[in-house]
């Protein structure tokens, strides 16, 4: 529980930093990662609604106007963001105490990474990321899954559980195993992972 809580708050931590032209999905691992239910939050700061698109004009006049029409447009975002994050902060606090608390008997990984390389080829940000937490053990043989294709995007993954080894020879084997099965598997522009140790 205590780990979950330490997720929780690090998301959350994220959310609150979320700009205009952000867009952020939570979503949980389970045993069918692609159902509409594994969805958590998400926040969504993308879109004209959130840019001033008017041009700048030339005249003095003119651009007393635009300059006061600027203000108040970003006056309003500023407050239109605030209500965002907080909405979804609140859904992740309401709906993550169920989802957290319960862990699934089996692990879909590799249905969660595929609904996630869909979305990702979807859409054309000029950053694209994916943080994990889970202890990155699928249920189904990593040699028996197709490589999955996240070119353009940055893959962390924080190991959230104890491993199985007692020795610091045995964990560090461990890691460098598992961070190469996965290395092999997903076709990233960046994948690191990091040791329960340095995670929390």
């Amino acid at each position: 529980q205590r780990v979950m809580d330490l997720v929780k708050r690090e998301i959350i931590g994220k959310l609150r930093t979320a700009k205009p032209g952000d867009h952020y999905i939570v979503r949980t691992i389970q045993s069918e990662s692609n159902q509409l239910s594994a969805m958590i939050t998400t926040l969504n700061l993308t879109g004209d609604s959130y840019h001033f698109r008017k041009p700048k004009p030339t005249n003095p006049i003119e651009l007393k106007v635009w300059e006061r029409e600027k203000r108040d447009f970003e006056a309003s975002i500023d407050s239109k963001t605030r209500s965002s994050i907080d909405a979804a902060c609140s859904e992740l606090q309401g709906r993550g105490e169920l989802l957290f608390s319960s862990p699934s008997s089996q692990t879909d990984f590799i249905g969660a990474l595929l609904t996630c390389q869909r979305f990702f080829e979807k859409q054309n940000y000029d950053k694209k990321e994916l943080i994990i937490y889970s202890d990155m053990v699928e249920d189904a043989a990593l040699e028996d899954v197709s490589q999955l294709q996240l070119p353009d995007v940055k893959v962390t993954a924080r190991f959230v559980t104890k491993p199985p080894s007692e020795s610091a020879s045995g964990t560090h084997q461990y890691f460098k195993k598992l961070e190469a099965n996965w290395q092999m598997k997903l076709n990233a522009a960046e994948f690191e992972l990091y040791e329960v140790q340095n995670s929390f």
